[in-house]
């Protein structure tokens, strides 16, 4: 057959007419399978593919952050204060604070002192929490809670400030079995055996 007899416009429209020109192609009487056209070499960017909107559900709200925590023995410990750091002194850490700044709840528990019972400790609030942890927070200028209260991680149970001496630190404790260990070594997940000592 010439080319003549083809049906060229066919051909054009697929793309083909050069195959046409070139006497490659003949007539076709049946529609051929679907040729790939040939793309101009160098960096070729793919059509981005279209996938189907898929709806997920609005994210729940994040809980309020903490500065840091570390889960230890199956309790998460929150920092209890809104800044990280401090210095070992006695049998903890001495943190250098503003006036009135919030003290929070390290852990759940229950509080189980408010006082000043030890001078050297000054306003004192003790929590016990599960599995023969306490923590203490020492050289407050107020207290919102009393003895037996239930606490939750991160609830304000007390206010930074040393009545008549601004230049004291505040200062935080936790002790595991009347054993005091070393807060920063804690939160630093380096106390998960409960044996890091404050020294």
């Amino acid at each position: 057959m010439s080319l003549s007899y083809c049906n060229t416009r066919f051909f054009v429209q697929r793309g083909l007419g050069m195959m046409v020109l070139f006497g490659l192609a003949g007539c076709a009487t049946e529609v051929p399978a679907p040729i790939q056209e040939s793309r101009p070499s160098g960096s070729v960017v793919a059509p981005p593919e279209e996938k189907p909107s898929v709806k997920t559900p609005a994210a729940a709200p994040a809980p309020e952050k903490t500065v840091h925590s570390v889960t230890v023995d199956g309790t998460v410990w929150g920092w209890p204060l809104d800044q990280k750091g401090g210095s070992l002194h006695g049998m903890g850490i001495d943190i250098s604070t503003r006036q009135s700044q919030p003290v929070l709840a390290a852990a759940d528990g229950v509080v189980s002192y408010v006082g000043e019972g030890i001078s050297s400790y000054g306003l004192m609030v003790i929590l016990k929490h599960p599995n023969d942890y306490v923590s203490v927070y020492a050289h407050n200028g107020k207290v919102v809670v009393h003895q037996g209260q239930v606490v939750t991680r991160g609830q304000k149970i007390a206010e930074t400030g040393v009545k008549g001496k601004k230049d004291k630190p505040w200062h935080f404790e936790i002790r595991h079995g009347g054993k005091p260990l070393n807060p920063l070594a804690f939160y630093g997940g380096k106390a998960t055996d409960s044996k890091t000592p404050v020294r």
